[in-house]
């Protein structure tokens, strides 16, 4: 790859070849100078990406498909860029934001999920683990190994290893318990008795009778019939719809249309990355919050790029559209499926920073009115009925009217 070639229309590319083995890819400027050029091998199929290109811009995109390439990846993209001496600092940060947002944010976001998982594979791969639904809300890992141990021992015939383990567990699982009650129970002795008496049964081992055991769980029925059933139940709101129609939407004629939209800065991407609760779920992309937290100094750069290539292009990730879907049962046993669940959604983490970067940048035009009860901190319906009211004692007030409230009534509904 070559700068400043200083090629021109008339100099055609059998005086700039070189051997056989090679194909030439050029961009000339129409003015004497500048100009660059690319040698690539004939054995390396490549595509010259002349949609990213720009008129005024002296770049060269590349698509190369080499026949061997790390398993997340099939193409590599280069460019071959010529930057002028003596630009202002406005053709700087127009170059910079050409060179960011020249690619689709879909093809940055899938490039950097195949090499967060590529290297999460490597270093941290997953492990499978067996869940029971009768496990105790207290029982660890650790417990759980513990008592691997104590049966294998039994099934030896090492009776001291066996009485040792056994005594290990028991204290364990007393510790256990008492770890769970201080953290998810005693608060509730005073303030929430039915929970508190929830905990003490599960505690004790006891049956608690106020709840049966649901006749239709997981063990008892297929799961992929019952998936199949929670997506029917899930989407019916909207079945009806048509949604393969394409409607057409008049352009609307808005001040800022023109304007470019406002992108933050790489110290706010940074923050937001940086106080990420790391227990949050993991989403559909598998990037866990943890990790985003912890090297969010390396990974700022990155996310930052992402961000404001999807604000400049008015474009949402498609990645960052689909959810994991968990239905919560509203009441203990659920009986009905269409009724008895909710859907929490579990959206990627990338997701929820690019919202919250997004109302970041957008807050000073969400102001709600003083008159808005509803959906707004510290406001009810009580404290609506008081504003219209009192807006009623104010106008008899100052008027020195005397009206009944069905009158004010029937007058304000006109």
């Amino acid at each position: 790859m070559i700068t400043e070639s200083w090629l021109s229309d008339d100099i055609g590319d059998s005086s700039v070849k070189i051997g056989n083995k090679y194909n030439i890819f050029r961009r000339d400027r129409k003015s004497p100078g500048g100009g660059v050029i690319a040698y690539v091998n004939n054995c390396l199929p490549t595509e010259r990406m002349t949609h990213l290109e720009e008129e005024n811009k002296e770049v060269i995109w590349l698509l190369l498909k080499p026949p061997r390439t790390p398993r997340p990846y099939s193409t590599i993209v280069a460019a071959v860029v010529y930057y002028p001496p003596g630009q202002s600092a406005e053709q700087a940060i127009d170059m910079n934001e050409y060179l960011t947002t020249s690619l689709d944010v879909d093809e940055k976001v899938s490039a950097y999920n195949s090499i967060i998982i590529k290297m999460l594979d490597e270093f941290l791969p997953e492990k499978t683990i067996r869940v029971h639904h009768s496990d105790k809300p207290w029982i660890t890992g650790n417990i759980k190994m513990q008592i691997k141990a104590r049966q294998k021992a039994f099934s030896r015939g090492d009776q001291p290893r066996y009485k040792q383990l056994c005594e290990k567990v028991a204290n364990l699982i007393a510790k256990a318990k008492a770890t769970y009650y201080r953290s998810k129970a005693s608060e509730f002795r005073t303030s929430n008795q039915s929970k508190w008496y929830n905990c003490i049964y599960s505690l004790v081992n006891a049956e608690n009778t106020t709840h049966t055991q649901f006749p239709h769980g997981p063990e008892n029925l297929d799961l992929s019939d019952l998936a199949e059933k929670l997506q029917k139940a899930f989407t019916k709101p909207w079945s009806d719809r048509y949604t393969n129609v394409a409607f057409e939407i008049p352009e609307v004629n808005h001040p800022h249309k023109n304007n470019k939209p406002t992108l933050p800065s790489i110290g706010q991407v940074k923050a937001v990355l940086k106080h990420l609760n790391p227990r949050k779920a993991t989403g559909i992309d598998k990037v866990p919050a943890w990790m985003l937290k912890q090297y969010h100094e390396d990974l700022a750069p990155v996310v930052y790029d992402i961000v404001c290539c999807s604000i400049s292009q008015c474009c949402y990730p498609s990645l960052y559209k689909h959810a994991l879907i968990f239905p919560v049962p509203k009441v203990q046993p659920p009986r009905d499926i269409n009724n008895d669940f909710r859907q929490i959604s579990v959206l990627p983490h990338l997701a929820k920073i690019l919202e919250k970067i997004q109302l970041q940048l957008n807050i000073e035009d969400l102001k709600i009115k003083n008159n808005q009860h509803a959906f707004t901190q510290h406001r009810s319906t009580v404290s609506a009925l008081i504003s219209t009211t009192q807006t009623w004692f104010n106008t008899t007030d100052c008027c020195g009217s005397q009206y009944s409230f069905e009158q004010i009534s029937s007058y304000e509904h006109k």
